[in-house]
């Protein structure tokens, strides 16, 4: 069963929820919103925007001509259905024979498809004919009438001897009358009597109040699918679904037992459906699909958003619309931090939502909610991105998957649900998950290597717990800083710069010959066990400092540093520890990798400054 979290049982008293507050009800304000702009394409009551493939071509006299595809090809160059607004006949259930008006599947328009079952598909054509037999008699429209002949002489089992049959099996398909501009389901007979039809009246309907407002309203028995949740399949998937009696309450079966009027039922997943339809605002989150929204009149928010949730890889060649986009996502991030406006922040009391959603059979789990003001979010945006930072990785405008792409070693066996747990840990300003941090420890480790961005998270995911802590009185330590800290308390980060040190001093030894140094021969057991490795990799260095010169003016030619230098470095570190822990732990190990990544960022800024 998945059930909303605002759901109520019938016999008990219905509170109306604020705007801002549940899914239902903010989805709902969304649709009412989008429905009262004349420029907005969302469909209207008895309408539902589907995905066609292909438009039956046929003459007046309703003989076939030909199947074409409608399909669309997006920026990648792949072909896409097209997105049509057409006739709602309302959700199907089980196995109950329910045909769409002038549109279906395969399996109603022409009797036959890919499911093994003939019988149900014929059943399912012939109930499809007979609506539209029915219809062509009370509405005076060609078109219609060419479906309804058509329709009349065909045979499912002439389904497969199509040319395209193997395309269109099992595809939504429309009508088409060959020479008339658009499809028949266009015309403006049609849509008038389908506007002008008299409103079936369920005798079993129940009445009940609705948990949206608490008033008191026919109830929607089942509610319309979601299309467009990745791995949910192309029918489509319920939040709002209870497939077992142990599932329900006080006596009320499927979706009564979370009452929503059938205007609501129909409002919500709407406007979901549209969401999910609009790419600019749908994202893939690890295995959850993530949409967003806004109250703003603008659409700068929203544009931005899509910029910085969609994490496209920056051009090699930026052109001036990148560079222009560039600054204003970081004139927008600057606003944030300041708590001023900029033109993305005009309605900073806007409100701002985000839905994460992950399929699980026929059914739709809810990963993540959250909803505040376009300036709170925008403020949580700017602390990552202020966490994230260090030198060498200034104002990166990294996002979920960006980060769990640096905890494996093939991008495509990153964890599904890490995606989905770090976007909650930036939304709601809490911890990032221990899963990020100890994974990039792991690779740095295996890697004998810390990149800018595992650095940054490594950064960003201490920084955030000791300054939570701190906000709790739980702890005072310092946090690691964008760039090197000589007298940092942390004994681990100093023991990572001692690392950096030896490492550099070997490599400089050589004239930076080498391609790998003692120093990261043994990377891997030197952050986890430093009094295993330490003592010998300090020997070592007594050898390599003498093949470093002492004039300056010889190091600068030969590109490395004194031996002065070195001696200098060195004994400022080990001034600072007291002896070399045999065990290092994970949160100790991050330290240390953090302190060795930035003393050679230190090393490499001053060699450039030379």
């Amino acid at each position: 069963m998945q059930a909303i979290k605002e759901s109520v049982v019938m016999n008990a008293p219905v509170a109306a929820l604020p705007p801002r507050g549940g899914i239902v009800p903010s989805l709902i304000d969304l649709y009412q919103r989008l429905a009262s702009d004349e420029q907005s394409s969302i469909a209207q009551v008895g309408y539902s925007t589907e995905k066609v493939y292909y438009a039956i071509v046929l003459r007046p006299d309703g003989t076939l001509v030909d199947i074409r595809s409608v399909q669309q090809t997006n920026s990648r160059g792949k072909e896409v259905p097209r997105s049509m607004l057409l006739f709602d006949s309302g959700a199907r259930s089980g196995t109950k024979i329910k045909p769409n008006f002038l549109w279906d599947n395969t399996g109603y328009v022409l009797g036959a498809d890919d499911k093994g079952n003939a019988k149900r598909s014929e059943s399912q054509f012939e109930a499809f004919r007979t609506l539209h037999q029915d219809v062509a008699e009370q509405v005076d429209d060609d078109g219609l009438k060419a479906v309804a002949t058509f329709l009349h002489s065909w045979k499912p089992d002439q389904a497969t001897t199509l040319e395209s049959w193997d395309a269109i099996v099992g595809k939504n398909v429309v009508f088409q009358i060959e020479g008339v501009e658009g499809f028949v389901h266009q015309s403006r007979a049609i849509r008038q009597f389908w506007n002008e039809r008299p409103e079936e009246k369920d005798k079993k309907a129940v009445v009940a109040p609705s948990l949206v407002d608490g008033k008191t309203k026919t109830i929607a028995r089942l509610h319309p699918a979601i299309r467009g949740v990745a791995g949910a399949g192309t029918t489509g998937a319920a939040i709002v679904s209870f497939n077992q009696s142990s599932f329900e309450s006080y006596g009320k079966s499927q979706s009564y037992n979370a009452p929503l009027g059938e205007a609501e039922a129909f409002q919500y997943t709407t406007a979901l459906n549209y969401l999910l339809a609009d790419s600019s605002r749908r994202v893939q989150v690890g295995d959850a699909t993530m949409v967003f929204w806004t109250d703003s009149k603008s659409d700068e928010v929203e544009d931005l958003a899509s910029s910085l949730f969609a994490e496209t890889p920056p051009p090699k060649d930026p052109g001036p619309e990148d560079i222009v986009l560039k600054d204003r996502l970081h004139s927008f991030l600057k606003a944030a931090r300041e708590g001023t406006n900029s033109d993305a922040i005009d309605s900073p009391n806007a409100g701002f939502y985000v839905l994460g959603l992950s399929p699980n059979k026929s059914r739709l789990s809810v990963r993540f909610w959250w909803n505040d003001s376009v300036a709170t979010w925008a403020k949580r945006l700017a602390e990552h991105v202020d966490d994230l930072s260090i030198v060498g990785l200034e104002n990166d405008l990294r996002f979920s998957r960006s980060l769990v792409a640096q905890t494996v070693r093939d991008p495509k066996e990153s964890p599904p649900e890490l995606a989905g747990a770090i976007t909650r840990s930036i939304l709601q300003g809490f911890n990032y998950p221990d899963e990020l941090w100890r994974s990039v420890v792991r690779r740095c480790r295996i890697d004998r290597a810390v990149s800018p961005i595992r650095a940054g998270i490594l950064k960003a995911c201490m920084n955030r717990s000791l300054r939570l802590q701190a906000k709790s009185g739980l702890s005072h330590s310092a946090v690691i800083e964008k760039s090197l800290v000589e007298t940092h308390s942390n004994r681990a980060y100093q023991l990572g710069r001692l690392l950096g040190v030896l490492d550099l001093l070997h490599v400089g030894s050589t004239d930076n010959r080498i391609k790998e140094s003692a120093v990261v021969r043994s990377f891997s057991t030197a952050i986890a066990t430093p009094a295993c490795v330490l003592p010998r990799l300090m020997k070592l260095s007594q050898f390599h400092r003498r093949n470093l010169p002492r004039d300056p003016g010889e190091a600068k030619a030969r590109k490395v540093r004194t031996q002065q230098t070195f001696d200098r470095n060195v004994a400022d570190i080990v001034l600072q520890l007291d002896r070399f822990p045999t065990h290092l732990s994970m949160r100790d190990q991050a330290c240390a990798l953090l302190g060795f990544y930035q003393q050679r960022q230190r090393f490499f800024q001053r060699a450039s400054a030379d």
